[in-house]
């Protein structure tokens, strides 16, 4: 029984269903604004409103109204902050991200 333990715990570790990839955001309006961020660490996931829309430093189209960016990386305090957009206008987010060690 002891022999088969082992081999439980590893076919359960392999047969662990992999989390499904988010679905791509919804594509903007005609009146979309432009949202710049600029990120250090760079190379970070940043986040609207819980979807993944791009790697900083990078810039995206959205429409407009209010939006929650948000930004985690591993080591890291998480960072995240309100913003409002306007139609057609465009968005500069700058953000240094402290660490949590």
């Amino acid at each position: 029984m002891r022999a088969a333990l082992p081999m439980l715990l590893a076919c359960a570790a392999a047969c662990t269903p992999a989390v499904p990839p988010q679905p791509p955001p919804p594509e903007p309006g005609p009146q979309a604004g432009t949202v710049v961020v600029e990120v250090q660490p760079a190379g970070v996931e940043v986040m609207a409103d819980g979807v993944v829309r791009c790697r900083a430093p990078c810039r995206f189209r959205i429409d407009p109204g209010p939006h929650r960016l948000s930004i985690r990386k591993v080591g890291f305090m998480p960072w995240q902050e309100d913003v409002e957009v306007r139609p057609s206008a465009e968005v500069v987010v700058s953000a240094a991200l402290v660490g949590s060690h």
